[in-house]
């Protein structure tokens, strides 16, 4: 599941709240927020290899001060992509066809 939101302290508190959960497995939800003040060297680390941080993790959010050149490319990882924003525009938008 990854979630994109336009305020931090949205993602940060979505992924608190996942963290509390299990998967069908007893195993509790892998969570992770990125935004733009947090921790520089995590962020690098991770931003290094997208596709091996994230592919450790069930759930990310982060928010539009997140780099564009980020590519997650692990088919099949994540069942659903939800973007949460401020921002009023009339698209449609035809997700996960």
């Amino acid at each position: 599941m990854v979630f994109i939101s336009t305020e931090v302290v949205i993602a940060r508190a979505l992924v608190e709240k996942v963290s509390k959960l299990f998967k069908p497995d007893n195993l509790p939800v892998r969570a992770y927020a990125y935004y733009g003040d947090m921790n520089e060297k995590q962020c690098q680390k991770d931003f290094s290899d997208i596709n091996v941080a994230w592919n450790e993790l069930d759930c990310v959010a982060y928010t539009n001060t997140v780099e564009a050149e980020i590519s997650f490319e692990v088919m099949g990882h994540f069942d659903i992509i939800i973007a949460i924003t401020n921002i009023i525009i009339s698209v449609h938008v035809k997700v996960l066809a």
